[in-house]
């Protein structure tokens, strides 16, 4: 009778793929040896570490000295700041191991005795986190070479070695052999619950000099106060070519990451805080000036500024600007407010959607429909657009138009909330032409119950 341990090695690592939850797959690699030279490495090609726990880091790191081979498999790392550490118990501290692996530091010695110091300091961790757990965290990520994508929120970056980030943006190296982090490819710093207030750029400004970082993604940032040019020396410093911001504050239009970008072709900002209400500006002219810049590579442009105030109290400067000069530009994703420059005024639009959009575009999303200041001018030039397919934007094959469309309190009141006439004639107009022109379409409500729901419209016409 065939047993698990009786399958090849190519069969067994399929198996292993089906294992969803790690501790699984952790045991399965445990059963005998062979199991384990065989799967731990794809195991822990993707860890979750406990960052507030220097018990559990200081295990952590004394694994993967003693077993470099598994150390040199990860390439995922997440520093999860969450929770507290519940260990009472002294740190390990194997002094010929750690010696080994810090020989090299500081590319000459000098630093070695602090750090030894520092790392076999004998202490016990009561139920509370005291945050001395920076060089436990800072040593997980010198023993993985081959790390290419890193997880952290905000308060397990500060307490990272400073040593570190210092070194990257000198482009100095931390060993004799290769600079830490050398393979770093991508960065996410997640919103956490405890976060009070946004951080400023010029903390996440070092990441981006690691030589082979290209995402980086990060939740509450700002760039207000601070001059521009007091941040970078010179642009154009950076590989990454992916930037993603949520519920952060484009004060000056975030142009110092954006300039620091040899080579931007995704530049996404969602959820972004803004307006009279909030009480600080979205810069959007400093936002296009900036990504002007990347007109020849940028692909996809996702910008949305929170709309939760009144058309009437809006300035006549939200226009963001023409992209009909962004030569590969695919994906467009903008609110009504600023893909066109709109005289509130006259509620007419001074410019035409086509002399806006770019000729390479494939996917046009329009947010925040329910601010526009005329409707049925709006749905003209859309309908005009699709019409010109043919001749100005053959590759275009996706619309969709975004809005929050309850006007009274009886709707607000409706968890189903009733659509106005004029948004199912938008439907039933733009329907067929997109139809006819091979340009899917769709509508979709932006309810806010529960939670921000997006609904199809079109179900609630029929």
């Amino acid at each position: 009778m065939a047993t698990l341990s009786s399958l090849p090695n190519e069969l067994l690592a399929m198996v292993a793929t089906f294992l969803d939850n790690q501790i699984d797959g952790l045991h399965l690699a445990n059963c005998c040896h062979r199991f384990r030279d065989l799967l731990l490495p794809r195991v822990l090609s993707s860890i979750e570490v406990l960052g507030r726990c220097d018990y559990i880091l200081n295990s952590v790191v004394h694994f993967f000295i003693r077993n470099p081979d598994f150390a040199k498999a990860v390439r995922s790392l997440a520093l999860i700041g969450r929770g507290t550490c519940r260990h009472n118990r002294k740190l390990e501290f194997d002094e010929v191991a750690m010696d080994n692996a810090l020989q090299d530091i500081d590319e000459g010695g000098a630093d070695i005795s602090t750090w030894v110091h520092k790392l076999s300091r004998e202490t016990t961790f009561n139920h509370s986190y005291d945050g001395k757990g920076k060089e436990w965290q800072t040593m997980l990520l010198i023993v993985l070479p081959n790390l290419e994508k890193l997880e952290v929120d905000w308060d397990m970056a500060q307490l990272l070695e400073a040593s570190i980030l210092e070194r990257a943006s000198c482009l100095k190296q931390l060993f004799h052999g290769s600079p830490v982090l050398a393979r770093l490819k991508e960065v996410s710093i997640p919103w956490q619950q405890n976060s009070t207030k946004p951080v400023h750029v010029r903390e996440i400004l070092p990441f981006f000099m690691f030589p082979a970082m290209r995402k980086f993604r990060g939740d509450l940032f700002t760039d207000k106060l601070e001059p521009t040019h007091d941040l970078i020396q010179k642009p154009g410093y950076s590989n990454v070519t992916h930037i993603h911001l949520r519920y952060s504050r484009p004060a000056r239009g975030f142009e110092s990451l954006i300039l620091a970008c040899k080579r931007l072709e995704s530049f996404i900002l969602e959820k972004a805080y803004g307006g009279v209400q909030a009480g600080f500006e979205s810069n959007v002219t400093a936002l296009y000036r900036a990504l002007h810049v990347h007109k020849d590579t940028l692909e996809r442009m996702v910008i949305h500024l929170v709309c939760g105030w009144p058309v009437s109290f809006l300035m006549d400067d939200l226009f963001f600007g023409t992209l009909h000069g962004f030569a590969v530009l695919k994906e467009v994703n903008l609110s009504v407010l600023n893909i066109l420059d709109w005289d509130h005024e006259q509620r007419l639009a001074r410019n035409n959607l086509s002399q806006v959009l770019p000729a390479s575009l494939e996917t046009l999303a329009i947010r925040d429909s329910q601010h526009c200041p005329n409707i049925s001018e709006f749905q003209n030039q859309i309908t005009d657009m699709v019409r010109a397919k043919t001749s100005d934007f053959t590759q275009w094959t996706e619309l969709e138009i975004i809005g929050c469309w309850c006007d009274s309190q009886e709707e607000e009141q409706s968890f189903f909330p009733p659509l106005s006439e004029e948004i199912k004639n938008m439907d039933r107009l733009l329907g067929p032409a997109c139809r006819g022109s091979d340009i899917h379409f769709n509508l979709r409500n932006s309810f806010s119950k529960p939670h921000g729901l997006l609904r199809d419209i079109r179900e609630m016409v029929m």
